[in-house]
């Protein structure tokens, strides 16, 4: 399907596409935001040493019309950390069995809000620009089709 018509009796068609592409460039680019900022924040936050309490292996098995699909191990397992002579911890999963000891970055300001690795907005900005260069190159295509048709068209009257 061709971005634009040039025959102007399908008009919605690249009103559908601008709206099309003006979506997936906000999702895109919101995204991206989004992990900037994260990445921002978590960037100040402190690293310390969580301790496992206990990890528990588990099997997640998926199922489709009542047959097995697949399976996976995972683990389960409780930790902790102190900041200031403070205990804080929680529950989380691996899929591999995790060490004795796991790096924690915590927020200064708020030492429960902590995670396990800090945000990177690489793999955003890989999105962005791969999305990028697929809407230009779409867009490049079809208006060179386009201009090819119109002048098929003209040379033809």
């Amino acid at each position: 399907m061709e971005l634009f018509d040039e025959t102007g009796t399908e008009y919605y068609r690249n009103i559908i596409w601008i709206i099309v592409f003006a979506l997936v460039g906000a999702f895109i680019t919101n995204n991206y935001y989004n992990a900037v900022e994260q990445e921002k924040i978590e960037a100040t936050y402190i690293e310390t040493v969580g301790h496992v309490k206990n990890s528990v292996e588990w099997e997640r098995t998926r199922m489709r019309n009542g047959r097995v699909q697949g399976s996976s191990q995972f683990f389960k397992f409780n930790y902790h950390y102190y900041v200031n002579g403070k205990q804080f911890g929680g529950s989380s999963e691996r899929e591999k069995q995790p060490p004795e000891t796991i790096p924690i970055y915590y927020n200064a300001k708020n030492p429960a809000t902590h995670v396990f690795k800090r945000k990177s907005s690489e793999d955003e900005r890989a999105f962005l620009i791969i999305g990028g260069i697929i809407i230009l190159a779409f867009t490049v295509i079809n208006i060179c089709l386009y201009q090819s048709k119109k002048k098929k068209t003209r040379d033809f009257s």
